[in-house]
């Protein structure tokens, strides 16, 4: 007895002695043609969880880059949900996505980094930043044709490259000379430290990089990108070929002490990819296997008729055409949404829209009878989060612990997270304005006024008279003035009179001029006979069950 009984005194003080369990955690590596839902999937993670991770600080993640071989850490709590999700290789370019106590997920600042050792040029990034208006549309540069019509017919085409600087060459991928030496991108890989390795000057490096845009790209480098390179008899370099992607690659030619260069491009096919879905769960689940910024742009052209934070019921269902470019039957990136239609009853008639771009070059996303989706007003300022106290004529203060009318919508949402306009107007005020703590007004026009209150911060530019554009960043969510926690308060007026954000009718954008709609109902055509095919194939799917 009195061994047994020291053995337990003795376990008892080595799990003391251990401290608290340390959270589950799991790592992986991205694979090729990885999105979230797919990594999710492979780890095991719920959709409960990819969702939180999407909705972040106004759908972060949509704009990150997901790099094959790159690493991923997953870290769960001990009833498995998600605790932390930490994408890259603990460099300063890593990205944490970490859980609060309401699940609710906010992108944590990155790990420290230590100095490198070597002198010289600083580490270039590995993965791309997220992109909210700076993402890469094929066919879009001035000059090309509209998407819809290239879709629609099929053709093969020719790409604008849009990021270039220097001149453009469509031509079949070079056939580099026999005597250039060819390496792979690494993980963690600068332009500094490739030259290091193969030997190559570092004046040339400095050269290179300060060739205009094509230069700075190399500051970029990612890894599966390549890098090919020609010496010069006397060991110099002579010529480099920096492969940014399957489609384009920027060619570096010595001109004197200097560097050209110049973008070539190789032919690709665009094929138009459909997908119907139902929700279930989320739009993030039904919408599996569509690539995460496709999902996004979906988001972007419903906003203003769908408050995807609450309007979303189990059965609605959506179907959507978006391009792929396709080389040698290989998708290689992808394109934008061409066409979609959403249904569901608390919508009543379904919403379909069409991308078009008209002659003057500009593009949006229109209804059959040409009306613009966009509207004068977006519904929430605030997308991808949740309500936390609504219009009401008589609502018990939180605080204040009164009855009285709240005459605006409250936002939960993490500290930080940006607030937008929700319609292109003029800072009527920006300062403390009593319980609302640090406000913003806008005005637009005439009839109608804006509020944004219990802000942290306001956005840089804003301030009493300056003008703001529809989705611009004002502010930041915070819990100044009277506030049990942070959220945003947003009210919106017309003629003075306090309106239901969520309920009042928004006015809309200008329909199409009738001299443009001829041109309109010949683009969309094409797509509108798919989108009819698309919907009857999900009604009769959806009555078979």
């Amino acid at each position: 007895m009195v061994l047994a009984f020291l053995g337990i005194l003795g376990l008892a003080t080595f799990m003391v002695s251990r401290g608290p369990a340390e959270p589950e955690s799991t790592r992986l590596r991205i694979q090729d043609g990885d999105s979230f839902a797919r990594l999710f999937a492979r780890a095991g993670l719920p959709d409960r969880d990819l969702l939180a991770v999407m909705e972040a600080q106004r759908g972060a993640a949509f704009g990150l880059a997901l790099v094959p071989g790159e690493e991923v850490r997953i870290v769960r709590r001990e009833d498995g949900a998600l605790q932390q999700l930490i994408i890259g290789d603990g460099s300063e370019d890593a990205t944490s996505f970490v859980a609060g106590d309401d699940h609710h997920f906010r992108i944590a600042p990155p790990p420290p980094v230590a100095e490198p050792a070597p002198a010289g040029p600083t580490a270039v990034e590995a993965r791309g930043a997220p992109a909210t208006g700076g993402r890469e549309v094929p066919g879009s540069a001035t000059g090309a044709p509209p998407a819809t019509e290239l879709a629609a017919s099929g053709e093969t085409v020719h790409p604008a490259a849009t990021a270039a600087t220097g001149p453009v060459v469509r031509a079949d991928p070079p056939s580099p000379p026999e005597r250039m030496e060819r390496l792979d991108v690494r993980d963690g890989d600068s332009l500094y430290l490739i030259f290091n390795r193969v030997g190559l000057s570092q004046t040339d490096l400095q050269r290179l990089l300060a060739t205009g845009g094509d230069g700075k790209k190399l500051r970029r480098l990612r890894p599966g990108q390549s890098i090919a390179f020609l010496r010069a008899p006397d060991g110099q370099l002579s010529r480099l070929h920096h492969e940014v992607d399957k489609v384009t690659t920027v060619q570096f030619t010595r001109n004197g002490d200097g560097f050209t260069s110049r973008v070539v491009t190789r032919d690709y096919h665009r094929h138009v990819a459909v997908k119907n879905g139902v929700i279930k769960s989320s739009l993030f689940a039904a919408a599996r296997g569509v690539p995460d910024q496709v999902v996004h742009q979906f988001v972007e052209v419903l906003e203003w008729d769908i408050d995807f934070a609450r309007d979303l019921r189990k059965g609605d269902s959506f179907s959507l055409l978006y391009e792929e470019l396709h080389i040698d039957g290989h998708r290689v990136r992808t394109g934008d949404v061409l066409a979609l239609e959403f249904r569901s009853e608390r919508a009543g008639k379904p919403i379909r829209a069409f991308r078009y771009t008209d002659s003057d070059g500009e593009t949006d996303y229109y209804t059959p009878d040409g009306r613009s989706l966009r509207r004068a007003f977006m519904r929430n300022p605030l997308p991808f989060t949740r309500i936390s106290s609504r219009f009401s004529k008589s609502r018990l203060h939180p605080v204040l612990r009164v009855r009285r009318p709240h005459r605006g919508v409250d936002y939960a949402a993490p500290r930080g997270t940006p607030v937008r306009a929700t319609g292109s107007g003029r800072v009527a005020y920006a300062g403390r304005k009593g319980g609302y703590g640090k406000t913003v007004v806008l005005t637009h026009g005439t009839r109608y006024t804006t509020l944004y209150g219990h802000l942290s911060r306001y956005a840089k530019g804003v301030r009493r008279g300056s003008a703001v554009q529809q989705g611009q960043v004002i502010g930041y969510v915070g819990s100044t003035g009277v506030s049990t926690g942070p959220h945003l308060h947003y009210e919106f007026r017309i003629n003075g009179v306090h309106r239901d954000p969520l309920k009042v009718a928004l006015p809309r954008a200008e329909p199409l001029p009738e001299e443009e709609m001829k041109r309109f109902r010949r683009a969309i055509g094409p797509l509108l006979a798919r989108i009819d095919s698309l919907g009857a194939t999900q009604l009769a799917s959806l009555d078979r069950r």
